[in-house]
Formats: C-alpha cells, structure tokens, sequence
C-alpha cells in the first residue's frame, strides 16, 4: 500500500511539472463514466500526495535498497512536492532527514551512478533503450537508470536555502555536488545571483538527462528567456490521443 503510494506520487509529481493541472485517479472505475475524468488543479493534486508522502514515509522501512522503495524516497518526493509548492522550510526539513541520515552520499565519478550499488542512487530501474535519444543516452551510461539522487538532494536544499535567503547555507550544498564535478568553488562571498547560476548549472549538467533542468528553470522563472520559447511553451500540449479519448479535458492554453 505505502509502495504504491509513494510510486504514484513520483508519477504525478513528473506530470503537474510538465502538463499542470491533471485528471487525478484515486480510486478503481466503477463503469465508464468513472473514465473521463475531469482535470484537478496541480495545487489540489501536490496537497494531495503530501498527505500519502507524509503517511507513508513514517511507515516505510530504512533499509530500501535502491530499487525498493524506503522511507528516504518518500522523504525525497516530500522535498519535490514542497518544493513545487514554494514552501522551502518544509523543502528543508525532509532534505535534512536524507542528508542527516549518512546513508547516502555522492560518487567520486558521476558515472558511477548509473551503476548498481553505489551511494548516490535513492532509487532506479533497470531499462532498455527505447525510441527516446536522451533517453538512450541516459541508459548508456551505465546498467541503472537513477530516478532520485544525492546529487538533487543537495541542489533541492541549496535551492531552498537560497529562497530562504540562507546563502551560506546555499554555498555548502550546492559546492558539494560542484566540487565532485571538479567545478570552482563558489567562495563564501558569492551573490545571490552567482548561486543561483550556478545552481541551475548543476541542474543542467551533473542531471542534465533526468528530467530536471526544465523544471529549475521554470522555478527560478527563467525558462522563456534561456530557452527561448513563449510563456505558453513552459507546459507540454496534452496528448491529441488523450484530447480523443477524454472529452472532459482541454489542451493546454497556446498549442
């Protein structure tokens, strides 16, 4: 139960970041009508999974390994969901339970993620490559695909700390997962506007294919001019396939 929860929180948490507000499934259909499901707003459907996060993470054991989902996952999806939410106290409150619990810590080699047993990964899957190039180039690094690392632990409690004005805070984080890159260091006095980059320029290269770039950039509402795109294109269009088959949903504004 608590598993489940956990995974089809990491599912919608992708989702609201890419396409907003979603239809949010929370129970079996019962007859057709139970299938053209409206969509929630993306608030309504965060608040929500923080209380099965919230639920489940004090249930869920410790010792998950990476592939078996632990308390620390839930506890990662916490951070995300707040994050989202722009509540940055509680952004640090569950990254604080992953970095003070010393069970994980960051690769001397990036690449050393992307294999089994090491201290980096929270949680991964075995894939194939697929139709997807990044995708492809992602796999290929090693035989894991990492879902939730260390290495965003730190960058997610650096960009709390930032937002909270904690700007030392901010340096010790983020010089972390830089100095394993073999980045220079940001000296304790770098502006708000030096942390900032480069916190998006490890968003944008220690994970550069895991999805996470796009949404910093959306966070630190910087996405239309570093990628040159309209205000619109910030949210994905909703599948034409999803548009057929579920007449109670509209696409997104612009496409």
């Amino acid at each position: 139960k608590y598993a489940c929860m956990v995974y089809r929180a990491y599912c919608y948490l992708t989702m609201v970041e890419l396409w907003g507000d979603m239809p949010f499934v929370t129970k079996a259909p019962g007859d057709m009508s139970d299938i053209y499901i409206p969509r929630t707003s993306k608030d309504q459907i965060i608040t929500s999974l923080i209380n099965d996060l919230t639920e489940a993470e004090k249930s869920l054991p410790d010792d998950g390994d990476y592939m078996i989902c632990s308390k620390y996952l839930a506890s990662a999806l916490l951070a995300n969901a707040y994050l989202q939410k722009k509540d940055y106290s509680n952004v640090l409150t569950y990254t604080s339970k992953i970095i003070g619990s010393v069970r994980y810590n960051l690769c001397t080699n990036l690449n050393d993620a992307f294999n089994p047993s090491n201290k980096e990964t929270l949680f991964s899957f075995l894939a194939n490559e697929g139709d997807d190039p990044d995708f492809n180039e992602l796999i290929r690094k090693g035989q894991e695909t990492p879902m939730v690392r260390y290495a965003g632990i730190l960058l997610t409690a650096a960009e709390a700390s930032l937002q909270q004005n904690s700007l030392s805070e901010a340096i010790q984080f983020v010089n972390q997962v830089r100095g394993r890159n073999n980045r220079t260091l940001l000296s304790g006095s770098a502006t708000k506007n030096d942390i900032e980059s480069s916190i998006l320029e490890e968003w944008g290269k220690d994970l550069a294919k895991e999805g996470c770039y796009f949404n910093a950039l959306k966070r630190f509402g910087v996405a239309e001019s570093v990628l040159q795109i309209p205000a619109y294109m910030t949210l994905l269009p909703i599948p034409q396939r999803e548009l057929d088959v579920n007449p109670n949903i509209a696409q997104n504004p612009g496409y």
